[in-house]
């Protein structure tokens, strides 16, 4: 919890060790350090700086996803979406392209207060994610979320067979 100490100490071991094979750590984890004080510009600049100084390594995705993040928490979801995008085309790991799904499709709820065709493409991320899915507290979250969508649609029979499901599933585990 002691962000900013955590966020000095990672910037001073990038900025005094620049070839370390600990560098990508360092600036990754100011990064998080930086979003989680809501220093958003600053967390931008490190996650850039791993995109920049290691295109080839595996936490490009996962600095993608976090650049993601901290355009949500900024209110900008139509620029997270983009990134979120490019987080699951560059992410090898499946935790990763599940999180950036499941935000994308978020996002794109949010949007559809102005855009209802953002509905459709929330409701198509949150079902890629439960097919997908073997996890019974994620497999609840998604039906809700998809009942919640289908509710937003004006598809209100489907959306209790949705939130049906949930509440079954509840009481199965």
């Amino acid at each position: 919890g002691l962000y900013n100490e955590a966020e000095k100490i990672f910037s001073r071991l990038y900025d005094k060790n620049t070839n370390s094979i600990y560098t990508e750590k360092a600036i990754f984890w100011a990064g998080r350090s930086a979003l989680k004080m809501a220093n958003y510009q600053k967390a931008i600049e490190y996650f850039n700086k791993i995109i920049t100084l290691f295109p080839n390594s595996d936490r490009v995705a996962e600095a993608r996803l976090w650049q993601a993040e901290t355009l949500c928490e900024q209110g900008d979801f139509a620029g997270a979406i983009v990134l979120f995008d490019d987080a699951i085309k560059k992410a090898d790991k499946q935790w990763i392209k599940r999180i950036a799904l499941i935000r994308k499709s978020d996002c794109n709820f949010i949007l559809g207060h102005d855009d209802a065709t953002r509905y459709e493409f929330a409701l198509a991320g949150y079902r890629k994610i439960l097919e997908d899915n073997k996890d019974y507290n994620l497999s609840m979250e998604l039906g809700y979320k998809i009942g919640r969508t289908l509710e937003k649609m004006g598809r209100s029979s489907d959306a209790i067979e949705y939130y049906l499901q949930v509440v079954y599933l509840f009481f199965e585990y």
